[in-house]
């Protein structure tokens, strides 16, 4: 049933992404994301990963934040279900710089890894590099397309059994137009 209701929602967000503007909102990244981790309190294994985040926020920022959601919900979620239980302790360490005409995002897991195999292929719609988790291969390739949306980057490094590293740079909206 939980696979269902996730891939109803995943093709709701792609749909969303799609058809819809770009609406920009202040955003406090600090409650973002203690917010976002709140809610993956219930999630199979969410205990026993060590979390750290560090959000470097000085000024004002702007962007969508449902998109900012989908984002950040689809990598916390990978990284919580591709989390490497034998690692002592598993952690996801999340480090946000934000600055006047970007933010900066990076996703850092000990995870299990990416084989370089499926690297290439992670953000193509309905690939799953694994078997491990069930899954609808939409989160990687809904990540891109929602970067991609606001104008962002994201890039992945991963070392197969010891980790990735996801980090996506969002520009600050405030500043869209500003030296025109």
């Amino acid at each position: 049933m939980k696979v269902t209701q996730n891939f109803i929602k995943e093709i709701i967000d792609y749909s969303r992404n799609n058809r819809t503007e770009v609406e920009p909102d202040e955003i406090n990244f600090e409650t973002l994301i203690n917010d976002i981790l709140e809610k993956f309190e219930p999630y199979k294994n969410f205990d026993k990963v060590k979390k750290n985040v560090l959000v470097s926020q000085t000024c004002s920022f702007a962007t969508d934040q449902n998109r900012l959601e989908i984002i950040f919900n689809n990598l916390i979620s990978n990284a919580i279900k591709f989390s490497n239980l034998h690692q002592s302790p598993p952690s996801l360490d999340i480090t946000i710089e934000v600055n006047t005409d970007m933010a900066t995002i990076c996703f850092k897991d000990n995870g299990v890894g990416i084989h370089p195999n499926h690297l290439p292929k992670i953000f193509e719609m309905f690939y799953r590099a694994t078997d491990q988790n069930v899954g609808s291969g939409l989160g990687l390739f809904l990540v891109k397309e929602t970067v991609e949306k606001l104008e962002g980057s994201i890039e992945v490094h991963s070392t197969y059994g010891e980790g990735s590293i996801f980090t996506v740079a969002i520009p600050n909206l405030n500043n869209v137009g500003a030296n025109n």
